[in-house]
């Protein structure tokens, strides 16, 4: 995920490191199959919510993920965070939620625009 970020230019290399050194503090799995890596916001060039479904459920550290939202806020876009993490608890809850991002890649790019907008 973060090779096609830095190719795309919304981070840059330290936020790779970062991402990194948050998981190996502490896992950022949430259950539900999901997993939120982060990194640090000043290695942000461009806030975006990247998403990956995992073909299979892979064991992330003591929880098996199949959703892994990678979340790239940026200074000026820091206070959204809470908010986006907010609005993707609400949406767990949802069956249909899970569906739509395993079976639909316009419903998946929808969902996270969904998650930003509503942040604002």
């Amino acid at each position: 995920m973060c090779r096609v970020l830095l190719e795309k230019q919304y981070i840059n290399e330290d936020f790779v490191n970062d991402v990194i050194s948050r998981e190996n503090l502490m896992a950022t799995e949430v259950g539900m199959e999901i997993a939120i890596p982060h990194g640090e916001a000043e290695n942000v060039k461009e806030s975006c919510i990247a998403l990956t479904v995992l073909e299979h459920p892979t064991k992330w550290h003591k929880e098996y993920v199949k959703f892994v939202f990678m979340l790239c806020i940026s200074e000026c876009d820091k206070v959204k965070m809470k908010n986006i993490i907010k609005n993707l608890y609400k949406q767990m809850n949802d069956s249909e939620f899970f569906e739509k991002l395993k079976n639909d890649k316009s419903a998946s790019i929808n969902i996270l625009n969904e998650l930003e907008e509503k942040a604002l």
